[in-house]
């Protein structure tokens, strides 16, 4: 199962789109522009994977682009399950904001969680999230 954020485009890339992407992607212009027309994600993020915390941050930096018009791309959020069946539910940036938030919070749950089995704490009161979760 894989489960992440994409950012997919609109299909007519303009020039000043372009270069506003390539701001978070190493894609040629001519892939950009093959991706957008395919309806293909231009980044994907997976939730939980390697390097979670800053991803996390490079999606909040690219909702808040979007969120003030300078990027032209639409939020994903890409489910595929062990039967290799997949599901996509575009989101708003509002609601991609409040699912990043459930994330951290279910982040911070599993490693209170691991705390406690690891012995580290001995009750869930004396637990201190750290930055990094």
């Amino acid at each position: 199962m894989k489960d992440s954020f994409q950012f997919k485009a609109n299909v007519n890339l303009d020039a000043k789109s372009i270069k506003a992407i390539r701001k978070f992607s190493n894609l040629g212009i001519t892939e950009l522009k093959n991706r957008a027309s395919m309806n293909e994600a231009i980044l994907d993020f997976e939730i939980f994977g390697s390097d979670w915390h800053s991803s996390e941050k490079t999606i909040n930096h690219l909702l808040s682009e979007i969120e003030s018009s300078q990027l032209p791309l639409r939020v994903v959020l890409f489910n595929e399950y062990s039967d290799k069946s997949i599901e996509e539910q575009e989101l708003t940036v509002e609601e991609a904001r409040e699912a990043l938030e459930e994330i951290r919070r279910i982040a911070v749950e599993q490693d209170m969680l691991a705390q406690l089995e690891a012995g580290h704490i001995s009750e869930p009161a004396q637990y201190e999230p750290d930055e990094d979760v």
